[in-house]
C-alpha cells in the first residue's frame, strides 16, 4: 500500500489532501473529520475493536453484577463473558449501524427477541457519549461520511475530489457501498473493480448480493477478459473450478473453460 501511494504521489505531480490510495475507514475517517472540523466539533478518534470490546466487557460485568437486562436463559453468564460472544456482538453492532436500525426497532424484532441487545447497545451507547473524545467505530465512520455527503454541505478537501476508483469492490460492506451512492450522488464518478467470485468477506455480511447492489448503483458494466496475474493453464483451472460455484448477483464475468492447455 505504501508502495502504491508514493508512486501515485510521483505520477501526480502537485500536492494533495492526503494520501491518494487510502482504504475505505480512512476515506470515511478523513470525510467525518472535514465536516466535524468545519462545525468547530472536535475530530473523530478511531475507537478499535480492542477499545470496543473492553467497554463491551466493562457494560456486561455491570450487568452480571446488577442485573438491568433480561437475558434469556441460554445466554448465562459464562456464556456472556465469553470473547465470542463480544465478538458476535460487536460485528451485530456494525450490521447494525450500516443498515440503520434504530434501537426502537430492533427491540420490536422477531416479538422482542432481541430486546436484550438492544438494551445493551443503549448502555453501550451511553458510555460512548461519556467519553472525552468523538470516538467511533469503523462502521460509525462510514455512517457519519455517508451522511455528511448527503447533507451537501461544504467539506474543504473533499469537494476538490472529482474521482474515485475502487479496487477489490467485492470486499465492500453495505456501509461501503452506501458510501459510494453518496459520492455519486455528490457528483463524483466512480470506477469499481471487483470479482464476486474471490469475496472474503462473508463473515462482516459481505456476499454477492452486496456487489450486486454496487454494480446496480453504478450502471455501466465492463467485462475485463484479458489475463495479466497468472498462465494460461491456472486461468483455465481457475475457470473450471467456478463452474461448480453457484452463483448469485452478477455473472458477465464468468466463462466456459474450454479445450484443457
Amino acid at each position: 500500500a505504501t508502495r502504491l501511494r508514493d508512486r501515485l504521489a510521483q505520477r501526480v505531480g502537485v500536492a494533495t489532501p492526503g494520501p491518494l490510495a487510502r482504504s475505505v475507514g480512512s476515506f470515511a475517517f478523513q470525510i467525518a473529520r472535514a465536516e466535524l472540523t468545519l462545525r468547530g466539533e472536535p475530530a473523530p478518534e478511531l475507537l478499535t475493536g480492542a477499545e470496543q470490546d473492553r467497554i463491551l466487557s466493562q457494560v456486561i460485568e455491570g450487568d452480571i453484577d446488577a442485573p438491568r437486562i433480561p437475558w434469556p436463559e441460554h445466554l448465562g453468564e459464562t456464556v456472556r463473558r465469553s470473547k465470542d460472544f463480544r465478538s458476535e456482538l460487536r460485528a451485530f453492532l456494525d450490521a447494525a449501524i450500516e443498515l440503520d436500525v434504530s434501537r426502537e426497532e430492533l427491540a420490536a424484532l422477531a416479538g422482542g427477541a432481541w430486546a436484550p441487545i438492544a438494551a445493551l447497545t443503549r448502555e453501550y451507547g451511553a458510555v460512548l457519549s461519556r467519553m472525552s473524545t468523538n470516538a467511533m467505530g469503523a462502521a460509525e465512520l462510514a455512517s457519519a461520511a455517508r451522511k455528511a455527503l448527503v447533507r451537501g454541505g461544504a467539506l474543504p478537501g473533499i469537494d476538490r475530489i472529482r474521482a474515485v476508483l475502487v479496487d477489490d469492490a467485492q470486499e465492500l460492506t453495505q456501509g461501503g457501498v452506501a458510501l459510494v451512492g453518496a459520492l455519486r450522488a455528490r457528483g463524483v464518478a466512480v470506477l469499481a473493480a471487483g470479482d464476486p467470485d474471490i469475496a472474503s468477506g462473508a463473515f462482516r455480511g459481505i456476499g454477492p448480493d452486496v456487489f450486486a447492489a454496487l454494480v446496480d448503483a453504478l450502471g455501466d458494466v465492463h467485462v475485463l477478459r484479458g489475463q495479466h496475474r497468472s498462465s494460461e493453464e491456472i486461468g483455465w483451472l481457475v475457470r473450471r473450478a467456478t463452474q461448480a460455484i453457484g452463483a448469485g448477483g452478477r455473472v458477465e464475468h464468468r466463462r466456459a473453460p474450454g479445450a484443457e492447455p
